[in-house]
């Protein structure tokens, strides 16, 4: 059964988009008969529930054990977006967050960490 649902998880992760879903998943140990118990990170409640859903149809008469799942981002946390063109691709994000440190010097990393925003990259091309 284990096997089983390791197998479902990872078809299931390969139809998601890698780019914008966050979906790391495991069978927790020792799986109950009964249930399905999970562990890992999902990046929010909607891909929590798709996935949920997901997992039920092929699995019908057995329980999801969410509890070992983490949520990364929770609904009213404002995310932060840096981003930069394809010269600043190989830079490392510690170089891109320098220069915005520059244009926003009152607030610098330090304060959006404090205050729990995400850092997010987004690269232009």
């Amino acid at each position: 059964m284990e096997a089983a649902v390791t197998a479902a998880l990872d078809e299931i992760e390969r139809q998601l988009d890698w780019r914008v879903q966050h979906c790391r998943l495991a069978v927790a140990q020792p799986m109950a008969e009964e249930a399905v118990a999970l562990q890992g990170e999902v990046l929010d409640e909607a891909l929590l529930a798709w996935v949920a859903g997901q997992l039920a149809a092929r699995f019908p008469g057995r329980q999801l054990d969410l509890a070992g799942v983490g949520v990364l981002s929770r609904p009213g946390t404002p995310p932060l977006t840096i981003t930069t063109d394809l010269a600043g691709l190989p830079m490392p994000v510690e170089v891109l967050w320098g220069e915005h440190e520059r244009l926003l010097p009152a607030h610098g990393r330090d304060f959006f960490e404090a205050q729990g925003c995400p850092i997010d990259v987004v690269f232009y091309t």
